[in-house]
């Protein structure tokens, strides 16, 4: 029976037919990275906006660096908005305060994560264009000291649990 299921899958593989069940896979599994130098920048995505809010923030599983040398995370452009800040948020005193930093510093054999919901560094997207909404996707151009520049394509991706339009659910506190 099994040697039956290999040949159907193979059949399903190589008439294509397969190729339009992987859209329905989770995001976990769909998960896509970028590579620049000794960089590899692993899945960018954002959270649905709120339509009137002007600001939005990217964020990536983790940024690695392969590579000997430290490396340095300098900013980005996109053309969903007028500029893009890299921003620190922290803990003080039981309150979360954000600043925007010029650099974050991405070290040798070692990674950043640029998480939402956690303390750390994100991405902040100012003067939004139009709403970031669930299931689109977009360019961003990174730009590091080291390794150059890279085009990521950041998904956006409701939170699990949350209502895309929930201002809770991403970054409207901005």
């Amino acid at each position: 029976m099994s040697h039956r299921f290999a040949l159907g899958r193979r059949r399903l593989l190589s008439t294509g037919l397969l190729l339009p069940l992987l859209g329905n896979l989770p995001p976990a599994v769909q998960a896509h990275d970028a590579r620049v130098g000794s960089l590899r920048l692993a899945h960018p995505y954002a959270r649905p906006t709120p339509g009137g809010l002007r600001t939005g923030a990217v964020y990536l599983k983790a940024i690695h660096n392969n590579g000997e040398q430290d490396d340095e995370l300098l900013g980005g452009s996109t053309p969903r908005a007028e500029s893009v800040e890299i921003h620190a948020m922290r803990l003080n005193q039981d309150r979360m305060q954000m600043r925007q930093v010029e650099r974050l510093v991405v070290p040798a054999q070692g990674s950043v994560r640029l998480r939402d919901g956690e303390a750390g560094h994100h991405l902040m997207l100012i003067g939004l264009k139009q709403p970031l909404r669930a299931g689109e996707r977009f360019p961003l151009t990174l730009r590091f000291a080291r390794a150059g520049s890279v085009q990521v394509e950041v998904w956006v991706e409701a939170a699990e649990g949350a209502a895309p339009a929930d201002p809770h659910a991403g970054h409207a506190g901005h």
